[in-house]
């Protein structure tokens, strides 16, 4: 199912350049891939269905029933209470929606899930479950969110929208699209709403392909023992999963990324030759600045298909050596491409990995300490993984992945210190990097399994219940920390400030558009823009100015003048400014309800408005300014 979505896309991606993205092209396309797979196919063999009947025993035999039954009963609980939470108002944070009572009750769940994992022999069955924790825990957003969550994910829907109406949009970058193509490819075999797909490709695929090739790759590949192994997988949600819980090309990437490390642990005879090549390649359709370093990690993988020595260690080798450099190389060729400016020098910038402890015991509290200092608490279990390796005489297999792992740490180390993007915030290129980092901690992944696995093998080899117990501990808090991190927080410890598109935004930009005679431009906040580009897309553009004022770091741009009405005291110069950068004398400022100064700025901006007026729900203050 994955490789046939990933042909079509990567044909349509062809086809992207070459000349449309349309039903033509995809009819076509499809016809002869569907020919090609008829006369490939193999029909001597025997098929046998799985009937309701045999699904039901299979269930039936399933054992602790009891444990199951529990487990069963605690998840829908869980699942029912997210959709009873689902609102189109706005959220600081989901858990102060919820409350925070959810997270006890989610660790009882993960606890039940350990022990269904331990003691059942059926393991197939055993990935189901672990694929409906693994929901849980990255369709929150998608669920609890009514309107949607985030801002990137409504840009890229846009443009998919565009591209599907279009069949091209210009320019034609090299970023993005094999994600456009994808989602055009699903819309078009299937007919289901491009914002429902959006919503739901990513966290469905995490849940289908994650957990069962992590699977296959410990125990097929590995050849570690099923029930252990299975139950070790679960480190795998360790690491909070923000970038899954959105359909976005760095969310696709990185899971593209995970099937590639761990379909890289099967042996040759039952890895498909160029495989890893092919996922990689459809990486770099994605997100070539994270995809060409993948290639060259399934390029390492593949040279051991080659059986003399000598061309096998000259790709490693320099497969190696060009990872040691990819990303620093990439992202200067992408600023030259671009005419960006990039500066090279020593930027010390490397992040505490231990912060400061918090003395307080309470759930949130230990969950801030988890959260604040994930990093530095993956590298310990990664370094005592990989002492259990070596003592264990597993460190041959998984020393690619230390390579790589390694490798990307010190691409981000550079990155870090050494390269300035002059052309970004620094909140983006702290952003930037933080994705080397997590893809170094993806092939560092392997040795934490493996931890866990060792920890697990060695409780019921000795009969130590004490190992056992704290090995589940920590497996049950980690897993439980990393979902409260993977949504926003607002405690008082910390704030994300991340807030998302409420009905209030949807209707501040349908009265705007109702109330404007002409071209108008508007200052909000983020949210606000992504209300806009959801609902009427890029519709208007002054110059290179959005019509919605977007984060920008420049003097001149709309969002300027927005900061300069919330920030400082609002005056009629910022909104004639906003006049003069975009030429249109029809001026819109929207204030939120939730805005900490809103009192203040309100009647302040009252003053010198040509019209003032408000959203049916109150939530959004709308001043219009006019000639």
């Amino acid at each position: 199912m994955l490789l046939f979505v990933l042909t079509n896309s990567i044909i349509l991606w062809f086809c992207f350049y070459v000349y449309q993205v349309n039903l033509l092209a995809f009819f076509t396309i499809l016809s002869i891939l569907m020919i090609v797979i008829e006369l490939n196919s193999e029909t001597d063999k025997k098929v046998s269905p799985y009937s309701i009947l045999r699904l039901r025993d299979y269930f039936w035999n399933m054992k602790p029933k009891v444990i199951l039954g529990l487990y069963v009963i605690t998840w829908l609980y869980l699942l029912t209470r997210l959709f009873e939470m689902r609102t189109d108002k706005l959220i600081d944070s989901p858990w102060n929606l919820l409350g925070l009572s959810i997270l006890p009750v989610f660790a009882v769940a993960t606890f039940l899930l350990v022990l269904v994992l331990l003691r059942n022999k059926l393991q197939k069955y055993s990935i189901l479950f672990i694929s409906l924790h693994s929901f849980l825990m990255v369709s929150l957003a998608a669920i609890v969110y009514r309107i949607g969550f985030g801002y990137d994910p409504f840009l890229h829907l846009a443009t998919i929208n565009e591209l599907i109406a279009k069949g091209s949009i210009l320019p034609k970058s090299l970023y993005y699209i094999g994600e456009y193509t994808i989602v055009s490819f699903l819309h078009f075999i299937t007919l289901v709403d491009t914002e429902a797909l959006n919503t739901w490709l990513l966290p469905i695929a995490f849940v289908l392909f994650v957990p069962l090739t992590i699977y296959l790759g410990l125990t097929m590949g590995l050849r570690l023992k099923k029930a252990y192994a299975i139950t070790a997988s679960l480190a795998f949600l360790a690491l909070p999963l923000t970038i899954f819980v959105n359909t976005t090309p760095q969310g696709i990437t990185n899971l593209l990324v995970l099937l590639v490390i761990f379909l890289s642990f099967l042996p040759k005879n039952l890895l498909p030759k160029f495989l890893l090549l092919f996922l990689a390649f459809a990486t770099c359709t994605v997100h070539p600045l994270y995809g060409v370093p993948i290639g060259l990690f399934a390029l390492y993988k593949t040279a051991d298909l080659f059986k003399s020595r000598i061309p096998k260690y000259l790709l490693k080798s320099f497969s190696a050596l060009i990872a040691l450099v990819a990303f620093p190389a990439l992202f200067v060729m992408n600023s030259v491409m671009n005419g960006f400016k990039i500066g090279f020098g020593y930027f010390p910038n490397i992040p505490t990995l231990w912060q400061n402890i918090s003395q307080n015991i309470f759930t949130t509290d230990m969950a801030f300490v988890y959260g604040q200092n994930v990093n530095a608490i993956f590298l310990i279990l990664f370094v005592l993984g990989l002492i259990l390796a070596i003592k264990n005489k597993m460190f041959k297999q998984l020393w690619p992945y230390l390579l790589f792992g390694t490798i990307f740490l010190i691409n981000f180390v550079v990155m870090s210190n050494f390269v300035n993007f002059e052309f970004t915030t620094n909140q983006n290129q702290t952003l930037f990097n933080g994705r080397i980092i997590t893809l170094a901690f993806y092939f560092l992944m392997p040795f934490v399994i493996y931890l866990f696995y060792s920890l697990l093998a060695s409780s019921y080899k000795n009969k130590s219940y004490v190992l056992r117990l704290v090995t589940f501990l920590i497996l049950i808090m980690m897993i439980t920390f990393s979902w409260y991190f993977t949504y926003p927080i607002k405690n008082d410890y910390f704030d994300s400030k991340q807030f998302n598109i409420t009905q209030g935004d949807i209707d501040t930009v349908h009265i705007i558009e109702n109330k404007a005679k002409g071209p108008y431009a508007v200052l909000g906040n983020q949210m606000l823009a992504a209300a806009a580009i959801k609902e009427l897309g890029f519709a208007q553009y002054f110059q290179d100015q959005f019509y919605y004022s977007i984060p920008d770091d420049s003097e001149k741009s709309l969002y300027s003048q927005y900061q300069k009405m919330v920030f400082e005291k609002p005056s009629i110069e910022a909104i004639n400014q906003a006049r003069q950068i975009t030429g249109t004398t029809e001026i819109y400022f929207v204030v939120s309800e939730y805005w900490i100064d809103v009192e203040k700025i309100v009647p302040e901006v009252k003053k010198f408005a040509t019209d003032y007026f408000y959203t049916p729900d109150q939530a959004n203050h709308i001043f219009y300014f006019s000639l």
